[in-house]
């Protein structure tokens, strides 16, 4: 379950089984991480699965200050952000790896909250999440290493050219101009 504003994973599982057991438990879960009780509704959007539309989740949310809300049915929306979290999650982490133990899970969501987002401008979900305010510098020092990184990655994936040492299609001009 993901906080669509902070981009942050407030509750999660690993289940063999798709159950509203298990949609009631995220649901306990991410409300527990609530900092506040809030005054208005808080809306939940859902997909049309059954798991997320029966009556036990309806009686689980009875009390809690929720708005259920399904994605293409009661608002325009898709629930296409928590989509492509669980696709980052699944080709970044889980199928890169051979998964021994569940145990080994925590860190992949851990590592995800831990990775700067873009619609944070650098910061972290757990660091927006938490109050931080974004430094200007060191925003910009994170893009500019990030950049040499991502380049210096993308040469040594190059084969040398013969004779020059360096990467394919890459002349000595380019690499003294940091292209």
């Amino acid at each position: 379950m993901q906080d669509n504003f902070w981009r942050k994973i407030i509750a999660w599982n690993v289940s063999w089984t798709v159950s509203s057991l298990n949609t009631a438990e995220l649901l306990r879960k991410a409300c527990a991480t609530l900092r506040r009780i809030p005054t208005e509704p808080i809306e939940l959007v859902v997909d049309g699965g059954p798991e997320k539309n029966n009556a036990e989740i309806e009686r689980l949310l009875e009390p809690l200050p929720l708005e259920k809300l399904i994605a293409q049915t009661d608002i325009v929306c898709s629930n296409s952000m928590i989509e492509a979290m669980d696709e980052i999650l699944k080709y970044q982490y889980l199928f890169q790896k051979d998964i021994l133990d569940v145990e080994q899970l925590p860190k992949s969501v851990e590592d995800f909250d831990d990775r700067p987002n873009d619609r944070h401008r650098g910061l972290t979900p757990d660091e927006a999440h938490v109050g931080e305010i974004l430094d200007q510098v060191v925003y910009h020092e994170r893009i500019d290493e990030a950049g040499i990184d991502r380049r210096l990655a993308n040469r040594s994936a190059c084969p040398p050219r013969v004779g020059t040492g360096g990467p394919i299609g890459l002349t000595k001009t380019d690499n003294e101009a940091g292209e």
